[in-house]
């Protein structure tokens, strides 16, 4: 992929893009973020904590997680303004595109290191993040994200904001929250969910692929049937022909469609697979855990789409009476974000990011790799109502076993389940 040379600015700093990669990095850029003289840290100065991450914001699928990005300079804005920790301002230098490709995955993350100087890795909302934790893991910096990959388990330096999602070895425990959630969703109409049958279906990522064994656990111990389950949708390249996945899907019940059919992979996906299974007829419960966005409700094609599709959120809704809920959304207000433009990948971005100030203030005033690292695996920080708890380091065999649910009904979404906490089981 080919793009145009350019001008941005990231964090109040003054970039030069090029190539297929993104950046090429000015010199002031590196002046502003590298250690200064004497000092024994990378990215950390008397004044400043410097920290970039790693989104999607091209895909060949056309998949983006680009707001998180967003959500993680709301929240550090918001401490910035707020004095900062111990004196020192945190310096995020914005977010690189690995395009959705384990080797761009891994050249931006020696970007960050080699050049950027970064003192953490954070945010990290990304499949194909694999390769790029082990070389961090080997400089001895953290990283702080969306947990969907194996690197974010059973290590001292990957912090998933919400956990580890996919399970790396027989000791680790998974979430039962999407099938809890949709368990409750027919217990609060007065049905009994036990031996309903269920579909669970991934792409073909490897982060996906891991994760379905503890995926159909959820729904299973949470007393579904799973007749189906596959991650096989191919994860860089758009779908013309949904048939191989929505045939099987149709007749896995002895011949008929499952209750439900939980999608786990891209917004891409979940559109593709839903849009095909009504048309073939489809009656039951659509879940997902990747759509809700504000951005639906003014997208008439999405929202016929979509419409009383349930989606699974591992923290509270936008419009959940919730303190901590309304002191996120007027952080992402004040970076630029408007309302309607409010998106689930958005939310992701800002509880990484507090959750990685929470680390830094655990660490104290004298700040290396090895104090954030001490204090970071003996934290524990949630929000009530709005976020986690997650404690560190059971979240890293663990998954965060919390989360909400909503429905999309005419041209709003419905908190059908608020913020809840269920069982971590083994896989």
């Amino acid at each position: 992929m080919t793009m145009r040379a350019g001008r941005r600015r990231w964090g109040g700093v003054s970039l030069v893009t090029t190539g297929a990669l993104g950046l090429a990095v000015s010199a002031g850029l590196l002046a502003g973020v590298s250690t200064e003289a004497g000092a024994t840290t990378s990215g950390v100065t008397k004044n400043s904590i410097t920290v970039g991450g790693i989104v999607i914001k091209t895909s060949a699928s056309g998949y983006t997680t680009s707001a998180t990005t967003t959500g993680f300079k709301a929240a550090i804005t918001q401490q910035n303004q707020a004095g900062g920790v111990y004196g020192r301002k945190i310096n995020f230098v914005g977010t690189l595109d690995d395009q959705l490709t384990p080797s761009t995955d891994l050249a931006v993350t020696h970007r960050l290191v080699d050049q950027y100087h970064v003192f953490a890795v954070a945010p990290i909302n990304t499949a194909v993040f694999s390769a790029g934790g082990t070389y961090l893991q080997q400089q001895g910096i953290p990283y702080f994200g969306w947990g969907t990959t194996e690197i974010f388990c059973n290590n001292q330096y990957g912090f998933g904001f919400n956990g580890c999602l996919d399970s790396t070895s027989s000791a680790d425990k998974i979430s039962t929250a999407p099938g809890g959630l949709m368990a409750s969703v027919y217990k609060k109409a007065g049905t009994n969910p036990k031996g309903l049958t269920a579909a669970v279906v991934g792409n073909s990522s490897a982060g996906n692929v891991a994760a379905l064994p503890g995926q159909r656990k959820a729904f299973e111990a949470s007393g579904f049937n799973v007749v189906y389950g596959t991650a096989t949708i191919p994860a860089t390249a758009a779908v013309a022909d949904w048939s191989p996945w929505v045939n099987p899907i149709m007749t896995s019940n002895n011949g008929k469609p499952p209750a439900v059919v939980y999608a786990f992979g891209s917004t891409t996906e979940a559109n593709g697979l839903s849009t095909a299974l009504k048309a073939a007829g489809y009656k039951g419960k659509f879940l997902d855990a990747v759509s809700y966005s504000n951005q639906t409700l003014s997208n008439p094609q999405l929202l016929s789409e979509t419409q009383t599709r349930y989606t699974w959120l591992p923290v509270a809704p936008f419009n959940a009476p919730n303190a901590g809920v309304r002191s996120m959304v007027k952080a992402l207000v004040a970076v630029g974000m408007t309302k309607s433009k409010l998106t689930q990948t958005a939310a992701i971005g800002y509880w990484t990011g507090k959750l990685f100030i929470a680390a830094l203030q655990k660490a104290g005033q004298n700040l290396t790799h090895a104090s954030f690292l001490k204090a970071a695996n003996h934290l524990t920080y949630g929000v009530t109502g709005a976020y986690g708890p997650v404690s560190f380091p059971a979240q890293h065999t663990n998954a965060s076993p919390c989360g909400a649910m909503v429905q999309l009904k005419g041209k709003r979404f419905i908190p059908t389940v608020p913020l809840t906490c269920y069982l971590n089981v083994s896989p």
